[in-house]
C-alpha cells in the first residue's frame, strides 16, 4: 500500500474530478516509476469501470419487486393455505353489460365480489370528477373465521406504488381514498393466516 497518496485521492483521480494542479502531481509521481502508487491507480480504475457497468446487472424492478412480494409471503403449505388456494370473482360489474344509451360511457363505480375459501371479499370502487378515488370494501367470513376479517392490511397501489394503506375495522370493513382516477390503480389484502395475497389487477372501468 502506497502511503503517498490517499484512497480519496485516487479515487477522485481515476474519476477525472481532481483540480488540474493535483492530477498533474499525481502523473508525475506515476512517471517516476512508483510501483505501490501504480497498483494503486489500477486496482481503482478496476473498481471505478467495474462501478460503472454494474447497473447493466440489475434485474428489471418490476421484476424484483414481485420476487420480494412473492418470498415475503410465502409460507409452508397448511391445511388453512390449502384451504384458501382457490380465488374466484363471483361478480365484478365491469362485465355487466350497461343499458342501451349508455355503453359508450365508462361506468363511474365498480364492484367486484371474490370468494377465497370460505371468505367472501367486497370491493368497490368509485370514480369521482376523475380526481378522487374511492375504494371501499368488505371482508366477511363465516362463524369460526371472524377473526380473520379483522385487521387484514390493504394497500392501494399506482404502478406498484403505494398511495393509500389501511385495515379493516373488527366487522372487515375498509375505506381509503386517494387522488386522481383509478387509471393505473390496485387493490391488494393479504388475508390473515394463510398469507393469500389478494389483488385486483385494474380498476380502469370497462369499456361496454
Amino acid at each position: 500500500m502506497s502511503d503517498h497518496f490517499s484512497h480519496e485521492d485516487w479515487v477522485d483521480f481515476v474519476r477525472g474530478v481532481l483540480t488540474p494542479d493535483q492530477r498533474r502531481d499525481i502523473e508525475r509521481h506515476l512517471d517516476d516509476g512508483c510501483q505501490d502508487c501504480a497498483v494503486q491507480r489500477d486496482t481503482w480504475q478496476t473498481v471505478t469501470e467495474l462501478a460503472q457497468v454494474d447497473h447493466l446487472f440489475e434485474p428489471p424492478a418490476a421484476a424484483l419487486r414481485g420476487a420480494l412480494v412473492h418470498y415475503s409471503i410465502k409460507r409452508p403449505v397448511g391445511r388453512m393455505a390449502r384451504a384458501f388456494e382457490v380465488v374466484r370473482v363471483v361478480f365484478d360489474s365491469a362485465l355487466v353489460p350497461m343499458p342501451a344509451g349508455v355503453r359508450s360511457a365508462t361506468a363511474a363505480r365498480r364492484k367486484v365480489l371474490y370468494a377465497v375459501g370460505d371468505l367472501l371479499v367486497d370491493v368497490q370502487i368509485e370514480s369521482r370528477h376523475g380526481t378522487r378515488t374511492t375504494v371501499v370494501g368488505q371482508v366477511t367470513a363465516p362463524k369460526g373465521l371472524e377473526d380473520h376479517a379483522e385487521g387484514v392490511p390493504v394497500v392501494v397501489l399506482r404502478q406498484m406504488k403505494v398511495v393509500a394503506e389501511g385495515t379493516t375495522n373488527r366487522l372487515g370493513e375498509f375505506q381509503l381514498e386517494v387522488e386522481g382516477s383509478r387509471d393505473d390503480l390496485s387493490v391488494a389484502l393479504k388475508l390473515k393466516e394463510h398469507g393469500r395475497v389478494l389483488t385486483l389487477g385494474s380498476l380502469r372501468g370497462a369499456q361496454q
